[in-house]
């Protein structure tokens, strides 16, 4: 709020309150999909895993199972160099092709859910 309450005294123009907002999200966001909604609803948007899973054909919960097993990898990845025992963990192609897949697919529901979405 400080940063908010010092950029309105530094800056009248929007330029400065994008900054606040672009750092709030930065710090904010996260693979998780409950960090998504988080994100999501600094602009008012709710039950977007909701309308996600609808407008891809799919039954409830399974965008967010999807973004869950990605958070998950990204986890293991980032946090224990992705070591599974005394090794590393083996990541197949088809693996990644699935991982890009869901994600495209989620960027894309998302894009759709905003340009719908009045602010």
């Amino acid at each position: 709020m400080g940063k908010w309450l010092e950029s309105e005294k530094l800056q009248k123009s929007g330029w400065a309150k994008r900054a606040v907002v672009e750092e709030h999200i930065r710090e904010t966001s996260s693979t998780a999909p409950n960090k998504i909604g988080v994100v999501l609803s600094t602009v008012g948007i709710k039950n977007w895993l909701k309308t996600l899973d609808q407008s891809r054909g799919l039954p409830g919960g399974t965008t967010e199972a999807q973004l869950e097993d990605i958070n998950k990898r990204r986890n293991s990845i980032a946090h224990t160099g992705d070591r599974k025992g005394h090794g590393k963990a083996k990541i197949h192609v088809e693996e990644v092709e699935r991982y890009l897949d869901n994600i495209r697919a989620t960027v894309r529901g998302i894009e759709k859910i905003m340009s719908n979405h009045k602010v």
